[in-house]
């Protein structure tokens, strides 16, 4: 009994390893498409790159990608935790189309089952919710909306595992017939990019539908230190002439090279040679490449 009991915990390890391993890749190749993708919604890609500035955006795209893959993981969570008012709505689906059709269609999948660890990350997706919320309200309703989609999808993937389980088990067991087998393996590999479709949409589906990956960007950003959003600056001329005179602090430094601003919102320092500034005065609005030697961010 104990050496069945090491061999499960052995078998348990050895998956979740698989899976951290997985996921981390994920989450650094989706990091580094949407660090890319940042660099294009601001107008800039970053030029003069060094190997420190490669390791930046290594560390960047890490960043973003433990954020999305949290984010990813806490709303399919929180379509679990809901999970009661999916299967309500599946269930009247069903109903309301027995009135149309003398066939319901049926269920090729089973729903996953609610367990606590799901309720634990679920919590990170409400504080998701009401941070995002802050900025875009449509957070508040569009979210809880797609962790509904998402965990459908998750209940596919989760189900078509069980299935390739059962299957792998009987092809494996004692008594084989050799068509058996064959479309045992047939119906594997179906079920597999049925897997690989049902995770592809996971891992898309807030990207395309969220309505909150810029923000899931600039927060990256901002913990990566690339984008401030009210930072202190010394601007040497003729870039100080560009900016804003309303920006301007009232006590300047002693060095007269330099000319002070406060409030400045820099949308990307650290990687390349130059710093960009978006600068706001009134209606008008434009974005400043500064070269890095030409100003000091305090």
């Amino acid at each position: 009994m104990s050496k069945f009991n090491f061999e499960q915990i052995g078998k348990s390890v050895e998956a979740l390893l698989k899976a951290m391993t997985f996921f981390s890749k994920i989450g650094i190749l989706t990091g580094g498409i949407c660090v890319l993708g940042y660099f294009l919604r601001i107008g800039h890609f970053p030029q003069g790159l060094t190997i420190g500035d490669g390791l930046l955006f290594m560390l960047t795209a890490v960043c973003f990608g433990i954020i999305y893959v949290l984010f990813v993981v806490s709303l399919v969570s929180l379509g679990v935790v809901m999970s009661p008012v999916s299967k309500g709505l599946t269930k009247l689906y069903i109903w309301l189309y027995k009135f149309r059709k003398t066939r319901p269609p049926s269920q090729v999948y089973d729903f996953a089952k609610f367990s606590l660890e799901y309720f634990i990350f679920a919590i990170f997706a409400v504080l998701f919710i009401l941070v995002l919320g802050r900025d875009n309200s449509s957070a508040y309703w569009n979210l809880p909306i797609l962790s509904i989609a998402m965990y459908f999808f998750y209940s596919s993937f989760i189900s078509a595992g069980a299935k390739i389980r059962n299957l792998e088990f009987a092809e494996n067991s004692l008594f084989k017939i050799e068509e058996y087998g064959d479309l045992a393996q047939a119906k594997i590999k179906k079920l597999r990019k049925a897997q690989m479709l049902s995770l592809g949409l996971i891992l898309i589906m807030p990207i395309l539908l969220g309505g909150v990956t810029g923000q899931l960007l600039d927060g990256a950003m901002r913990q990566a230190n690339i984008r401030i959003e009210s930072a202190t600056i010394f601007v040497k001329e003729p870039y100080a002439s560009l900016v804003p005179s309303v920006k301007r602090s009232k006590t300047q430094p002693l060095a007269m090279q330099y000319v002070k601003f406060d409030g400045i919102l820099i949308l990307s320092k650290g990687i390349g040679n130059m710093t960009v500034l978006y600068l706001a005065d009134g209606k008008s609005k434009k974005r400043l490449e500064v070269p890095n030697d030409q100003l000091i961010v305090n």
